[in-house]
């Protein structure tokens, strides 16, 4: 079976037994977020978008703190 996602196979694939995931998701202009909450804030992890324009704006920088 061919699986055309932008997800990683694994996170599809595997199943989780259950426990909540370490991720959290924001909906922004139509961009999904997929942030990690740390002690010190919310920073993000990875863009998912259609969009080309959403992965060139400087504001969505993988690994770096988000700004409310």
């Amino acid at each position: 079976m061919v699986l055309h996602t932008i997800i990683d196979p694994a996170e599809v694939m595997m199943e989780t037994g259950g426990q909540p995931s370490e991720y959290e998701y924001l909906n922004k202009n139509g961009c999904i977020l997929q942030c990690i909450r740390r002690e010190d804030g919310l920073y993000l992890d990875r863009i998912i978008s259609t969009n080309p324009q959403d992965y060139l704006n400087d504001s969505y920088r993988v690994g770096e703190r988000l700004k409310k």
